[in-house]
C-alpha cells in the first residue's frame, strides 16, 4: 500500500527528498527505493507543483508520461 501525501492525504505518488545544506531537492517515483535518504511522501498534485526556494535546484527524477510526442519522435516530415 502507498502511503499517504504529508500536504493533503492522498494516496501518494511520488518520495522527495531535501537536501537544505547544498539547496537541493528530489522526486522519485513512489515505487522506486529512493537512493537518498526520503523525507517525504507526495500525491501527483503536489509533485507536480512543487516550487523548491529560489537559488534551490529541483531533480525530478519521476517517470512522467508527456502527453504530445514532437514530430521528429512521430516520424513525421
Amino acid at each position: 500500500m502507498a502511503p499517504n501525501c504529508y500536504r493533503c492525504g492522498k494516496t501518494a505518488s511520488a518520495w522527495m527528498a531535501i537536501d537544505y545544506q547544498n539547496r537541493r531537492v528530489w522526486l522519485w517515483d513512489i515505487n522506486i527505493t529512493a537512493p537518498h535518504e526520503v523525507l517525504s511522501a507526495l500525491c501527483r498534485h503536489h509533485a507536480d507543483h512543487l516550487a523548491p526556494p529560489i537559488k534551490w535546484t529541483l531533480f525530478d527524477r519521476r517517470n512522467v508520461t508527456e502527453m504530445f510526442q514532437s514530430d521528429k519522435e512521430s516520424g513525421a516530415a
